[in-house]
């Protein structure tokens, strides 16, 4: 009998983040993306969006773990890489409901997942996912002794930890040596905490106190980082909104929002935005410098542009000119005032907000993007005027993509120097982070340590031309 294709189809919230997570793991593309996808094509309720978004990132989230206690109910474990899909997928959402969702009864967890598979499994998988999960409740009510799930505490620290934590063991002794024991152990926790999700507001066409009575039923709170930024308690309908739609705010991280002040546009100049899509720092910075700025927005790619010609248009943003342009082969009469390098980066700062990115990444992945942003930065470099300003960011916590790699590329073109950032951005910092390094040129943010996403920025000045070979 043909199974249903799960697309297109009006579906609750569990079938949903079933489909969801099947597009994940077919396309590998970011889980953001995915979810807005498929929900917009699904009609459900406040509640049940929720429910869907809280399955869908914890199942990537505890993957790592997850998958570990399917191993120790398999009579097998050698079965478990045979494994249909989307068997896979749904036992994976039935152990997250059972072991890292409170308020989900075992009996609904092991119902609703036998339903999905009467639908999506293959045949006669029933009995499998009913017998797995009723097997995996039982063990929670065992004494420790007879649990076949072990106690990941008592493991050896690297497998533990991640198990504990669930991130790749390569991960976890990567950060462990790069941050310390202390630290390291802390950012794979708070890796798995549901970021707050904040907003920027378009100053071009509203207020800060406007947005924040418009968004009164979503709980809003100002930041404390940057001034125009929101943080709300409850999101999933921001995108609906008729203020979102007419351009009054923009979804956005605040340590990204805090970038174009450190770039500081000003009235007249002339700014380069390389790698500039989908636009959140380029309309920023056309909003601080009042549309008064001409800002040259590159990108490679056709439907990237396009994506943020639609954000320009959306918040009002008229000063950005937008080339498709491969920037490494830029021409190198092309000079600006301030250019921004927002480089491709391994992305682990964004983790909180994109789990699957644990279950992507890889050690040589850093290395390869690292030599691609030391390649960004010298092309940058090429095209600033003297007394100009060049802005460095990642969304990274990694030190050969960040700090490193600036201090490689400073240790090389004596024409550049470390520039402090704004006095207000300094001011800011000194009221929301209190030690931070805003006044040696560059900051690197933490989840653990500020709550925000990782992130990497730094300020640097050109105070000469480069020397000529003789």
């Amino acid at each position: 009998m043909k199974k249903n294709n799960p697309e297109n189809q009006t579906v609750n919230a569990r079938e949903c983040a079933f489909k969801i997570l099947h597009k994940i793991e077919s396309r590998s593309a970011y889980s953001n993306i995915i979810v807005d996808e498929v929900i917009k094509k699904n009609v459900m309720n406040t509640l049940d969006r929720g429910f869907c978004t809280q399955i869908v990132y914890g199942t990537l989230r505890h993957k790592n773990s997850i998958d570990f206690i399917i191993k120790c109910f398999l009579d097998s474990p050698e079965r478990f890489p045979k494994m249909n899909k989307m068997l896979l997928i749904i036992l994976r959402m039935g152990i997250l409901q059972i072991m890292f969702l409170d308020k989900v009864p075992f009996y609904s967890a092991v119902d609703e997942s036998v339903k999905l598979v009467r639908k999506y499994g293959p045949p006669g998988s029933k009995g499998f996912i009913n017998g797995v999960l009723r097997n995996v409740c039982e063990d929670q009510n065992r004494s420790e002794e007879d649990k076949k799930i072990p106690n990941f505490d008592k493991m050896e620290k690297i497998k533990g930890l991640s198990l504990k934590y669930s991130h790749p063991e390569w991960l976890v002794k990567y950060w462990l040596k790069e941050f310390g024991e202390n630290d390291g152990i802390k950012i794979l926790k708070h890796n798995n905490f549901s970021p707050p999700l904040t907003i920027r507001v378009n100053t071009l066409k509203t207020t800060v106190e406007a947005v924040m009575a418009a968004l009164s039923d979503l709980n809003p709170e100002r930041l404390k980082l940057v001034p125009e930024g929101i943080t709300v308690r409850r999101a999933q309908e921001l995108p609906s909104l008729s203020i979102f739609k007419d351009g009054h705010f923009y979804i956005q991280d605040e340590t990204s929002m805090l970038v174009a002040h450190v770039v500081d546009p000003q009235p007249l100049e002339v700014i380069m935005d390389f790698c500039a899509s989908p636009g959140g720092k380029t309309t920023h910075m056309g909003a601080l410098c009042n549309n008064e700025s001409l800002i040259v927005a590159y990108d490679r790619f056709s439907h990237k542009i396009n994506k943020i010609k639609e954000n320009c248009n959306r918040l009002d943003v008229t000063c950005v000119t937008m080339k498709i342009q491969d920037i490494l082969k830029l021409k190198k009469t092309r000079k600006a005032h301030r250019i921004l390098l927002d480089v491709p980066c391994s992305c682990t700062g964004i983790i909180r907000k994109h789990p699957e990115l644990k279950w992507q990444i890889q050690e040589s992945t850093i290395i390869e993007l690292a030599k691609i942003q030391n390649q960004i930065l010298e092309v940058g470099a090429t095209h600033l005027e003297k007394n100009g300003i060049l802005v460095y960011s990642a969304c990274s916590i990694e030190k050969n993509e960040t700090i490193n790699l600036i201090r490689h590329f400073l240790g090389k073109h004596k024409e550049f120097i470390l520039d402090p950032f704004p006095d207000r951005v300094n001011e800011w910092l000194d009221e929301a982070v209190r030690e931070h390094t805003g006044r040696e040129g560059y900051m690197q943010f933490l989840p653990h340590k500020h709550g925000t996403d990782g992130f990497f920025m730094a300020r640097l000045k050109k105070i000469e031309c480069e020397t000529k070979d003789e």
